[in-house]
This record gives C-alpha cells, sequence and structure tokens, in this order.
C-alpha cells in the first residue's frame, strides 16, 4: 500500500496534483482514464482517504475531497472499479461519510460508494 507518512510531504503539492488530476479525469476519454490508473493513479488516492491524512485541517480535507473526486471520474469501467476496491477505498468512504460534518465531503463520499456500488455490481 501506498504510504503517505513521509517527513516533509508537502501537503500543498499534493492538493494541487489532485486538483490537476480532477480535471484531467472529468471530461477525459475512457481510454485516458484507464491510462491514469494503470501509471499507479489509485493507490496514492485511497491513501489520501485515510483517517489523520496529513495534519487534519480544512486543507486537507478539501484534498480529500478531491481524491474521491478523481476516484468517481476513474469509475468508468469495471477493471478501475475492482481496482478502487481492491485498494480498500470502501472502508475509508464509508468512515468519512459517517463521520465528516462538511457536507461536501459527506456528499462525495456518498455518491463515489453509490458509483462503486450500482455501477460495479451491472
Amino acid at each position: 500500500m501506498y504510504d503517505s507518512n513521509v517527513h516533509g510531504f508537502d501537503y500543498s503539492c499534493v492538493r494541487d496534483a489532485t486538483n490537476v488530476l480532477v480535471e484531467l479525469t472529468t471530461n477525459a476519454n475512457d481510454n485516458y482514464r484507464v491510462e491514469i490508473v494503470r501509471e499507479g493513479a489509485i493507490p496514492p488516492l485511497v491513501a489520501m482517504l485515510r483517517p489523520g491524512f496529513g495534519n487534519i485541517n480544512t486543507d486537507n480535507e478539501n484534498t480529500q475531497v478531491l481524491a474521491m473526486k478523481v476516484l468517481q471520474n476513474l469509475c468508468n469501467n469495471n477493471d478501475n472499479q475492482v481496482a478502487i476496491i481492491q485498494e480498500g477505498a470502501i472502508p475509508y468512504l464509508v468512515e468519512i461519510k459517517i463521520h465528516n460534518l462538511t457536507t461536501g465531503a459527506f456528499a462525495v463520499a456518498t455518491e463515489t460508494l453509490r458509483i462503486l456500488a450500482i455501477e460495479h455490481s451491472s
């Protein structure tokens, strides 16, 4: 599993990179999204959902929301969904849904879980 507990980890760079991934995956074609997954995007995105990601503050919470949005965008096919599930995203999404007090994080976690549950089951 991806380990984000590295000394000197620059969370503003992580937020900015995640924001770029949101933009890249929002209107990307399916082949582009598959390539992003092949290049290893899922493990660090799921790591960002872990409780205690960084020094939890508003900025890191927003980064978690961005990570969930990228994961949503990558749910374009069963292979990507399986990779997201196998990386362990579901328990973290449920945790965010249960314990997060912000409407944005709750809504994005709920929608990501819905996509993984409904789309993957069909």
